[in-house]
């Protein structure tokens, strides 16, 4: 019985959708930002391969690969890195929020579970320039669904299903 209520769960938790926000990172509209979280937890073959197409997620585990959709545009990123933790407050200044509680203390902006490189924002439709010495965003905070992808690790680790 836990041999089937466990392949239940994880085929729950990859199959299913999950709706968010995705936000793009980088401060620039070319940045692909600095070394990522999991750059020293992930074989580095797969953070060479995965750069380009990555995003960041507060919890799922580093090399996670996963498929997003906004309308009518897809495309797949690995997770690796951790976020996203800012915002911004109704001011307008820019904040570190660690915590929903945080958020709403300082009325800040929910910037979703998935801060996505500039190539992913792209293939989503987001884009960035420069006007007047500062980043411009079109679509810089959209709703989207992802899947999380099942993976080879992961389907060795599942318990085989029984007739």
């Amino acid at each position: 019985m836990s041999a089937f209520l466990s392949a239940l769960v994880l085929f729950l938790a990859t199959a299913l959708p999950h709706p968010t926000i995705a936000t793009r990172y980088a401060d620039t509209p070319t940045d692909e930002g600095g070394t990522p979280a999991c750059a020293s937890r992930v074989p580095p073959a797969l953070y060479r391969a995965a750069h380009a197409q990555r995003c960041a997620h507060r919890d799922l585990p580093c090399g996670t690969q996963i498929l997003i959709a906004h309308k009518n545009k897809t495309t797949t990123c690995t997770v690796l890195d951790r976020g996203p933790f800012g915002a911004l407050d109704r001011n307008g200044t820019y904040f570190v929020a660690t915590t929903e509680a945080m958020l709403r203390r300082r009325s800040g902006t929910y910037r979703g579970d998935l801060d996505l490189s500039p190539n992913v924002a792209r293939a989503l439709g987001m884009r960035a320039w420069i006007k007047n010495g500062k980043i411009q965003y079109r679509n810089g905070r959209i709703p989207v669904w992802y899947w999380v992808l099942p993976t080879p690790d992961r389907a060795r680790r599942t318990p085989p299903l029984r007739s």
